[in-house]
């Protein structure tokens, strides 16, 4: 039987050899659609961590911002809200109206939209740090916005 099959020199038939081409691309065409797709995830992902990295850069800074400017304990709120935006404006941050900033630095990969609310009482600030795709941060939405943070800090005061 052996050597039957050795010595069979009929081969393949035009048919068999279609057939097998057609296999042999169907199962490479859905490896490299695989692999595309995990590239584009890869990278989707990477974005994703540098923004998220970039937000807790910011955050980290306002921290920072709410620890090293002192507040009077006794002063009149518009007083403390003027503080706290002249603060804000001190780190390369550019005032749309009183609550809302922008960040925009040339060798950064993201531009930064920062909201803030100040009337949550007891020297309390509602941080919103939004990481938006580079050259978009006016419309920081859908596809364009990275990465959104959020924290409450409490300013330090005097008694």
């Amino acid at each position: 039987m052996l050597k039957k099959v050795i010595n069979n020199e009929q081969g393949l038939s035009l048919v068999e050899v279609v057939a097998s081409i057609i296999i042999l691309t169907i199962i490479l065409l859905s490896f490299f659609a695989f692999f595309i797709n995990t590239a584009k995830t890869t990278k989707t992902s990477s974005t994703m961590f540098d923004a998220t990295y970039y937000a807790q850069r910011e955050m980290e800074l306002f921290y920072n911002i709410t620890q090293n400017n002192i507040l009077n304990k006794n002063e009149e709120p518009a007083v403390k809200s003027e503080k706290i935006y002249n603060a804000i404006l001190n780190h390369d941050y550019e005032a749309i109206n009183q609550t809302n900033f922008t960040k925009i630095i040339d060798d950064e990969p993201f531009d930064y939209n920062l909201v803030i609310h100040n009337d949550l009482g007891k020297n309390l600030t509602h941080f919103t740090i939004s990481v938006c795709k580079k050259g978009e941060v006016n419309s920081c939405t859908g596809s364009n916005l990275k990465a959104t943070m959020f924290n409450i800090y409490e300013w330090r005061t005097t008694p």
